[in-house]
């Protein structure tokens, strides 16, 4: 309880040594550097349930989802996804029954011996000093260019790719960018394999072109300056 290094009670379940004091720490890292700079460059999410928050959910059931992929590929990617088109709107069990009705972050679990996933191997320090941090970075921008594109502006969502391009810039501002860094030398050692603009929006891990959209934002942004992004 006070993150002193001695564990006071033992989750139901098996967490693989994450921890709250470690859910603490990635809440503080949320709260003190995501959105400051995030909503500094960009523009602020929606609050639809009006409670002031962003719920992460923390799922195993994300670890899971690549593996139904037609491309074998695509099973050692896990990602996050934000999906606000459902989940901002009103819960149907019939036409919408996927929404949650409020600003929500689906990112997948620690999972070091590949148990949901053994094509994905993830360590709890890997998980918390990276990879978390970045993929919530990462959806929390797509919570924001929904609220100012579509609700606030009352117009379309952003193009797919550039909302990807504007993802990866988001997570390198607030540190995180290390996690494109493979993606960025695997479309610089092909770039004739991966057009910029390609995107499968049907699919929730589309990733064939990161390293392209990586590098592009952030060519953006170094050759005019971050006023660009408002």
């Amino acid at each position: 309880y006070e993150c002193d290094g001695v564990v006071d009670s033992y989750a139901v379940y098996d967490s693989y040594g994450f921890t709250n004091c470690d859910l603490q720490t990635v809440a503080d890292i949320v709260d003190n550097n995501i959105i400051v700079n995030v909503d500094h460059l960009f523009g602020e999410p929606s609050d639809i349930n009006e409670d002031g928050k962003i719920t992460v959910l923390v799922s195993p059931v994300l670890n899971t989802l690549p593996l139904s992929s037609d491309d074998e590929d695509d099973w050692s990617k896990v990602f996050s996804y934000a999906d606000p088109e459902s989940d901002l709107s009103t819960f149907d069990d019939k036409s919408n029954p996927s929404s949650d009705e409020q600003e929500i972050i689906y990112v997948f679990a620690p999972d070091p011996y590949g148990f949901y996933n053994p094509y994905k191997t993830t360590t709890v320090d890997e998980y918390t000093t990276m990879e978390l941090t970045a993929e919530i970075a990462r959806s929390y921008l797509r919570l924001v260019l929904y609220n100012t594109h579509v609700i606030a502006s009352e117009g379309e969502e952003e193009e797919s790719w550039l909302t990807e391009a504007l993802g990866a810039l988001a997570t390198d501002i607030c540190g995180f960018g290390a996690v494109y860094y493979e993606d960025a030398w695997n479309y610089m050692d092909a770039p004739y394999l991966e057009g910029l603009t390609d995107y499968d929006s049907s699919s929730l891990f589309a990733t064939g072109s990161r390293g392209a959209q990586y590098l592009f934002a952030r060519w953006l942004i170094d050759t005019y300056g971050t006023d660009l992004l408002t």
